[in-house]
């Protein structure tokens, strides 16, 4: 990548704006009316920036950035390859300033956060209901109640006996027994 412009830093390329903000004017709002190349527009500014155009690719009228000539139709620019892994036929898990992005290469694309329960750094956090909280939680902490059973010897969701063992949910409720030492 080569570098960025002032006007391209101050327009959102090279530093994010302030969260809850447009990229193009900095006024404040609630949701973005349009995300396109990693750039949030405020309802004003799509307007103005996005004109009604015919589509280079596909023919079909669309709105379309007047500062990039390239621009295609959202389904155009949808029906790409993934920016990260090239896979086609696939669910957009977000649109980048690269391109459109599979579900699998998303999480690649966030900025990494704190786990609530270890404090790791992570792009990947989750809520998990069966923990009996509603932390954000990084997938080690996520599967903490996860280990190998002692019987079918699978990892899985465990849960104890009362003879302390540590069995999974199936082994435990069909009642399987414990598999002799050799």
């Amino acid at each position: 990548m080569g570098k960025t412009s002032a006007e391209d830093t101050r327009k959102g390329f090279g530093m994010r704006s302030p969260s809850g903000s447009c990229d193009e004017c900095g006024r404040k709002m609630q949701k973005a009316h349009r995300n396109y190349k990693g750039q949030r527009y405020c309802a004003t500014c799509y307007a103005r920036v996005f004109k009604r155009r015919i589509c280079p690719k596909c023919g079909n009228s669309a709105r379309l950035s007047i500062n990039d000539e390239k621009a295609v139709c959202h389904r155009c620019n949808t029906a790409k390859p993934c920016a990260r892994c090239g896979k086609t036929n696939y669910r957009v898990g977000r649109m980048t300033q690269y391109g459109s992005v599979c579900n699998a290469c998303a999480p690649h694309f966030r900025e990494s956060e704190r786990c609530e329960a270890c404090g790791r750094l992570s792009t990947k956090l989750t809520r998990t209901s069966r923990l009996g909280h509603e932390l954000r939680l990084c997938p080690m902490c996520a599967r903490m109640d996860h280990g190998t059973c002692a019987t079918c010897r699978r990892y899985r969701p465990l849960s104890q006996t009362t003879d302390g063992r540590m069995l999974c949910k199936s082994v435990f409720e069909k009642g399987i027994p414990a598999r002799r030492e050799a």
